[in-house]
Formats: structure tokens, sequence, C-alpha cells
């Protein structure tokens, strides 16, 4: 059984990417909004000035607000919005009425195969089965059911699970092939063991450095960070211009560490030429 279809699409938004272009996103449970990357105006950079996008509805046009651009991955092609300060935080208030808060699949659970449905930008939801693009699972593929195609503006639309919950963004659809390439998202539960799956409980939380110490002596771990060296510049080779000098990759270099910053008081520095 699958998802509530028409549930997911109140969860769905548009984001500007020009004038004339909208993408899509998704508002998920904390009430931020997950998108591709390359759907927003411009990606920020280290020292730029804060970045916003329009967004509005995905059945009201009419329902507008801006969103803060709070962070981008674009080697991945993710981004998250969220609800900017003071006044403009006023324009969510009708944006977030009405909406379905989507959840995102935990990290760490299968992904292959895995029956998922794409929402478009014309209302249209697809369904297809993903299957593993890269090693480190984080791009999927998904292949279309009955070789449906994706038209342009669905960049940024989410992909949901049979259980509704968002497990990847749309990132490319090309026109000539009945498949989507996404990128899987990853919400880490730090309350999950790793082992069993099951709840782990904070037992204490350690703030005195002597206690800390204690117990990681105790478990053998160290107890100081790594030892920095200072910075130094490379060792020069000496180097037989003439190709004679077979040089030995596992010998060492010898460094004068008091060098003479004098000068042969015998070398004329300021030489004169005869005519």
């Amino acid at each position: 059984m699958g998802p509530d279809l028409d549930v997911l699409t109140a969860s769905l938004l548009r984001i500007q990417h020009d004038d004339d272009e909208w993408a899509m996103g998704v508002m998920v449970v904390d009430g931020t909004i997950i998108t591709a990357a390359h759907v927003l105006p411009r990606i920020p950079k280290p020292g730029d000035d804060q970045v916003f996008a329009s967004i509005r509805s995905f059945s009201d046009d009419a329902v507008q607000a801006t969103a803060l651009v709070t962070n981008v991955d674009p080697c991945t092609d993710i981004a998250v919005l969220g609800c900017p300060d003071d006044q403009l935080a006023d324009e969510y208030k009708p944006l977030l009425k009405g909406m379905h808060l989507a959840s995102v699949r935990l990290a760490g659970q299968s992904v292959e195969p895995l029956h998922v449905h794409i929402p478009t930008h014309d209302g249209a939801w697809l369904a297809g089965t993903t299957s593993i693009s890269n090693d480190d699972q984080v791009f999927l593929r998904v292949e279309l059911d009955d070789d449906a195609r994706v038209e342009g503006g669905t960049s940024g639309a989410p992909v949901f699970d049979d259980a509704g919950r968002v497990v990847a963004v749309v990132s490319r659809a090309p026109d000539d092939r009945a498949e989507v390439d996404v990128v899987r998202l990853f919400a880490i539960d730090i309350l999950c063991c790793p082992r069993c799956q099951g709840r782990l409980t904070v037992l204490a939380a350690i703030n005195d450095p002597g206690v800390a110490q204690k117990i990681l002596r105790h478990l053998g771990l160290p107890t100081v960070g790594p030892w920095c060296a200072p910075a130094r510049a490379p060792p020069e080779l000496e180097l037989d211009l003439d190709g004679d000098t077979d040089l030995d990759p596992d010998a060492g270099f010898e460094v004068d560490a008091e060098p003479d910053d004098g000068f042969d008081p015998d070398v004329d520095v300021d030489p004169e030429f005869d005519d």
C-alpha cells in the first residue's frame, strides 16, 4: 500500500529559480525546506551576505513568502532553506497553514531496491524503483514505471518512499530517458544504536576535564590531542644539472641548524667593470 499522495502534495512548495522559472521543494518536520542547490537564484559563497529565495504554495500561487538559504552543498546538489528573521517571518504564517510537514527517512536504512513516488511540476505523480549509482550510496537513480518521462521544472522535488518519507531530492531528469537522477538525504538519529537499531539513553554529560581524562584512561584512549609539528619550508634538493646524480628517494636530508647569515668579505659586492 502506497502513501496518501493528497497528503504529500500538501508538503510541496515552488521555489523561484529566475524571473520566469520555478522549481520544487518540500517542507519537512522541523519547518525547513529541502530542494536542489542548482535551483537557487544563486549559490552563496564564503563572505557573502544572506541569500534569499522566493517560495510559494504548490497549490495556491497567491500564497508566497521569502525563505533564507541556510545550508548549501553544491557537490551533492542539496540546499536547505529556513524561515528568515524579523518581519519576513510573518510571511510564513499563511504559508504554514494547511501545510503537511513531511518526515525524512533515517540514514542507514536500505535504499536498494526501494519503490518511490515523485511529484512533477504539473501536479502529476510518477512511480519508480531506486538503484545505487555510485559506491557511497549518496546518488541514486530512479527507473520510472511505464516508461514515464519527467519534464523541466521538477528539479528539487522530493522523492517519497511507500511510507511517505522523503528519501531523496530530484537533481536531474533527462528528457530522453525514463529515469531520474536523485540525491539521497541523510537524517541521522544520534540516539539510534548503530548495532541493534534500538534507542540509546543519555547517562551523563561530562564537562569536567579531569573526569573525562579518567574515563579515557580507563578505556585506554588518549587523554590529550595529537602533537602538531611546527610548520617549516620543505628541504631543498641539491640537484645535478648534468643528470649524473642518482637520487636515493629513501635517503634523508641534513639541515644546518645554525645557518651562516654572514657573507664572504673577500667577495666584491660592488664590482667595477673596465671599459
